[in-house]
């Protein structure tokens, strides 16, 4: 990140290679914050990409309208810093949706989305596994509906349970921390309540009309306290 005082240029004129300002034109977000603004106030609050150099080229974007994990206030949410599994999770890496998964247990990665095991169909009982993406990666909730209290899936720290697809469904958020998935002894999918199933999505990078992708940086690319 760039110190917390640099100012920089919003993303439609920066140079290829430099860093600049997400203020929602060119599909940036405003809610990334991952680099801090000049009074160092917890958390972060500024939302800084990197324009990703080569060759320009003129894409046209359609404009997209989302809502995001914060505003959510009926889903069941309980802050958790923990994940218990009952086995040894076994991490392997493999790529979808232009980023790079870094993945443990009977989930899967297809297409760019992370899904629970046995995706579309319901996933089995004592069942665990976890997954990352490079840091502040932008994902969409594509599908939620689990076991209320029993089966949780962790995004940024907070566990979330229910049958939330109508509420979660197209929701996104930036990803600063692992994803994680665990479920009880008891499957009460197909009997009681349809299908338990998730799924997750990492978006594509956004790009202004020179058609050069924008990253979010991780905090270290932060800039100075003086830009």
């Amino acid at each position: 990140c760039p110190s917390a005082a640099d100012p920089l240029p919003d993303c439609r004129t920066a140079e290829p290679g430099q860093l600049c300002e997400g203020d929602g034109t060119c599909g940036t977000r405003e809610d990334i914050n991952n680099c801090y603004h000049p009074f160092h106030t917890y958390q972060p609050t500024r939302d800084v990409y990197r324009k990703r150099s080569g060759t320009t080229t003129t894409v046209t974007r359609s404009t997209r309208t989302t809502t995001t994990l914060s505003t959510l206030t009926t889903l069941t949410l309980t802050k958790t810093t923990t994940t218990s599994t009952t086995t040894p999770l076994v991490f392997r890496t493999t790529s979808g949706g232009g980023r790079k998964w870094t993945l443990a247990g009977p989930c899967q990665v297809k297409g760019g989305c992370l899904e629970s095991p046995n995706y579309p169909s319901s996933y089995g009982s004592n069942e665990s596994c976890a997954a990352s993406l490079p840091a502040f990666s932008v994902i969409t909730i594509d599908d939620f509906h689990t076991e209320k209290y029993f089966d949780y899936l962790s995004i940024n720290g907070y566990r979330y349970s229910g049958f939330g697809s109508k509420i979660l469904k197209g929701t996104s958020t930036a990803l600063w921390s692992n994803i994680s998935w665990s479920s009880d002894g008891w499957n009460a999918g197909n009997q009681t309540h349809g299908q338990l199933r998730w799924r997750i999505c990492v978006e594509q990078p956004v790009a202004c009309t020179d058609g050069l992708d924008l990253i979010p940086v991780s905090i270290p690319d932060c800039p100075s306290a003086a830009d």
